[in-house]
């Protein structure tokens, strides 16, 4: 039996909106990486452990996630990731440097398990015409709650200093829980949870799946690696700081964008393999003119066009994952998409930084360049297959 189209846009609508709560939670550190140093005596390195055990929690908590998903149902994941967020951000006002970090970590776990859950929502609640577009909403929330995280942190330390804004957020996260918690709920037509979820080996067998996993990992490797490089190069080109900043985010806003569009491609009939291909090739032409720009205005310009392209994509993958995987193995596919996703930003900054130091920005941007290089001819293995 269909649900009623307003309790599914209902729920849907919480899951999707429960996917931004971890965001907002985690990206207060890096906004404020001046004052955290400030607070525990650390330096630069030091400080950003916080950023680092987000990633490394989402990592780590995967395989968990996806089987909790697959094993106990999306509803589940999604509620427990909407406690342990709320939780996160309570620990975190006064705290200690090692339980901010453990919090920092905990939060990671509620965005690998809110996000491995949210597809197979989508897909036990909509038609399967309208699942793409949704997946790119559900994108869009996470970069709604990133950006409006990153926005607001450094206005409400210095209003309320770093306790006070830590404050702010575990109640804005705690009332945002609350909200979508009771919302969300099986579709009574949804297919019953698979008894143990899937096994990491039985996806990895699957070819398209680890072309996918690949593409994930590159391109969040890689999109890091361009934020991470783009400050200096502009810095040592005339270009200012606060502009750099700008186009960081800028490729946020065209993410945004492209995860509305490039969905809606697909359910006009054209094949997520094609769309990945555009979307690689854009990419790979838009990193060079991005990073070397001769002036801010047309650095800003081409960071919109490469987002659309960077980050509208994901949605696209999502879809093909999806149909790749199948309803019981959905929730850990998606869990390990995201997973390999976080591992790419942790390795690939880390070796395109050492690059830097070892050489120069110039050189790991050609770093960056190869790797994207090498997700053009990933995407070329991808199966000719059209949605829905």
């Amino acid at each position: 039996m269909q649900a009623p189209p307003g309790r599914a846009l209902l729920v849907v609508g919480a899951g999707l909106l429960a996917g931004a709560v971890p965001e907002i939670v985690w990206a207060n550190i890096p906004s404020v990486l001046t004052e955290v140093a400030s607070r525990y005596g650390l330096g630069a390195a030091g400080a950003s452990l916080p950023v680092l055990a987000f990633a490394a929690g989402s990592v780590l908590s995967a395989p968990l996630a996806g089987r909790c998903v697959d094993g106990r149902g999306y509803h589940v994941a999604i509620r427990l990731g909407l406690v342990l967020s709320p939780l996160a951000a309570i620990l975190r006002p006064g705290a200690p440097f090692w339980l901010l970090t453990l919090a920092q970590a905990i939060a990671g776990a509620s965005f690998s398990l809110i996000t491995a859950a949210t597809m197979p929502l989508i897909v036990d609640w909509l038609e399967p015409r309208h699942v793409p577009v949704a997946t790119g909403l559900a994108v869009t929330c996470l970069l709604a709650g990133l950006g409006a995280s990153l926005a607001a942190t450094p206005l409400l330390a210095g209003a309320l200093g770093l306790t006070g804004m830590f404050t702010a957020v575990a109640v804005c996260t705690v009332a945002l829980s609350a909200l979508c918690l009771p919302l969300v709920r099986r579709a009574r037509a949804g297919t019953p949870p698979v008894q143990g979820g899937a096994s990491l080996w039985s996806l990895w067998r699957d070819r398209t799946l680890c072309l996918l996993f690949g593409m994930s990992f590159l391109l969040g490797g890689a999109a890091s690696a361009v934020s991470t490089v783009l400050e200096p190069i502009w810095v040592a080109r005339g270009l200012s700081m606060a502009s750099a900043g700008s186009a960081n985010a800028l490729l946020m806003v065209g993410g945004a964008a492209g995860s509305f569009a490039l969905p809606w491609l697909l359910t006009r009939g054209v094949s997520a393999r094609t769309v990945l291909l555009g979307c690689s090739l854009a990419v790979l032409l838009l990193t060079w003119p991005l990073l070397m720009a001769a002036d801010a205005g047309t650095g800003k310009a081409v960071a919109v066009l490469a987002g659309v392209c960077w980050i509208g994509n994901i949605p696209v993958m999502l879809t093909m994952l999806e149909q790749a995987a199948g309803a019981a193995r959905a929730g850990s596919a998606t869990s390990l998409f995201w997973a390999t996703n976080n591992l790419g930003s942790i390795g690939l900054v880390w070796t395109v930084s050492a690059i830097a130091d070892a050489s120069s920005w110039r050189d790991a941007a050609l770093a960056t360049l190869a790797l994207l290089a090498l997700n053009q001819a990933v995407t070329f293995g991808l199966p000719r297959r059209r949605p829905g």
